[in-house]
């Protein structure tokens, strides 16, 4: 797939520019966003510091989840996912490769624990059936032959670098704007609202100013930074997770282990090549820019991937990475004993008094799509108000100068002029929020 030129093009003008929604973060959500207000007749310009996905989006399994794995301890985020992955599948389908996906058990494994997964599963919607050991290793000779037990899901692979570019593209295509290598340094406030943003344009080594009546903090793991900025805090508990790209695709379906999440305990093929992951430890906050992977978590991975598909031992590493997920603390508790790994989408004039600034933040890869929906949702619910409050005060400027003038009637046909822009938008906005984009 080749990008659109128009989405790297160099801008030439430095000066201050001005939109109805700037998005900060140019991953997987950020540029749903973009696509998800273009589509709306929104205007917007997303910021990112560095070039699309190359945050938690472009490290991750490229996973297209059925749920499944969630679906015994998350069945919220277990039903997200079956239904965006439906959904993906038919927007998206150059980015999607079509595995399915095998849960097996293996003899240190509990046969108990499938009973309970696929209860689970069948809660959540998602057709996960049970087949014979025999059938799974003809479906996937890779597998570990000692497996006691499988069972078949919807799973499958998605590109995260070819989905985002395609959301941008979409989105420049249908108006929005794109500024890669502008990193946000602070948020511009005025009295209590944020009014734009200042970013430092890396490309062209120099500072510049952004102004929106909105701003949505889409930056991930990094938006805790950002909405400091305001003087808000939201506790994040970074979780880093190691993986490695392997030398060539040695399996057909995805692979899981069916037991409770571990280390390394899914290998996803994608392309030429597969991924085995992940780790998951907590680091300090500090540190989320250093993802240096360790080789005690090479050692894990090849360890426990192994188990999964014995040839593992025998092929090439490509490389190790590893991505940062963003655990978010519920309000009430900042301990981070209760952290959500849910979409999380804040609107801080409810919850902080400070208007223009959104958060939306948590979720995965496979929602980014919805957090885009519930994001711009939020985006022309916000709106509305505001052309609300701008008609009330245009109605009254139009009656204080008509009740100078004679002609009634003149007044008549200025409130209709007057109104009517607002009435199309208004209208139009609503229908927008009943649309799914």
């Amino acid at each position: 797939m080749g990008l659109s030129p128009s989405i790297y093009k160099d801008v030439g003008d430095l000066s201050s520019l001005s939109t109805d929604v700037i998005i900060i973060g140019g991953g997987a959500t950020g540029a749903g966003i973009a696509r998800d207000c273009a589509l709306r007749g929104i205007d917007c310009i997303l910021l990112e510091r560095r070039d699309i996905a190359t945050g938690a989006t472009g490290r991750n399994h490229g996973l297209l989840h059925s749920g499944a794995r969630y679906s015994v301890n998350d069945q919220e985020s277990a039903e997200e996912c079956i239904k965006e992955n439906r959904i993906l599948r038919k927007i998206a389908r150059h980015c999607v490769d079509e595995t399915e996906g095998l849960f097996i058990t293996l003899p240190e494994d509990s046969l108990d624990y499938q009973k309970t997964f696929l209860e689970s599963c069948a809660k959540s919607g998602i057709d996960a059936q049970a087949i014979d050991p025999e059938l799974a290793k003809i479906m996937e000779p890779s597998v570990n032959p000692d497996l006691e037990g499988a069972v078949v899901v919807p799973d499958g692979s998605i590109d995260p670098f070819r989905l985002t570019a395609s959301n941008m593209m979409d989105a420049t295509e249908n108006g929005a704007k794109m500024f890669t290598y502008c990193e946000v340094k602070n948020l511009i406030r005025e009295g209590g609202k944020v009014i734009g943003v200042n970013v430092y344009d890396h490309k062209n080594r120099r500072e510049r100013q952004f102004f929106a009546p909105l701003v949505v903090n889409a930056g991930g793991i990094w938006g805790q930074g950002i909405a400091e900025y305001a003087d808000l805090k939201i506790k994040m508990f970074p979780a880093k997770g190691a993986l490695l790209v392997m030398g060539h695709r040695i399996n057909k379906l995805v692979i899981n282990r069916c037991r409770k999440p571990a280390d390394a305990d899914i290998l996803v093929p994608g392309d030429t090549i597969c991924v085995i992951g992940t780790t998951s430890s907590r680091i300090p906050y500090d540190q989320i820019d250093n993802m240096e992977v360790t080789p005690e978590e090479v050692d894990i991975l090849f360890r426990e991937g192994e188990k999964l598909a014995p040839s593992l031992r025998h092929t090439r590493v490509l490389r190790a990475y590893a991505g940062v997920r963003p655990l978010v603390a519920s309000d009430d508790d900042p301990s981070g004993r209760n952290v959500s790994r849910g979409i999380v989408l804040l609107d801080h004039a409810e919850r902080d008094g400070l208007d223009g600034f959104i958060t939306i933040t948590g979720g995965k890869l496979m929602t980014y799509r919805l957090m885009a929906e519930w994001a711009t949702d939020l985006v022309c619910k916000n709106s509305i108000k505001r052309l609300v409050v701008l008609l009330l005060n245009r109605l009254y400027q139009v009656r204080l100068k008509a009740a100078k003038k004679p002609i009634k009637k003149l007044f008549h046909y200025q409130v209709l002029f007057v109104i009517l822009p607002y009435i199309v938008t208004v209208h139009g906005l609503l229908v927008c929020l009943k649309k799914n984009v």
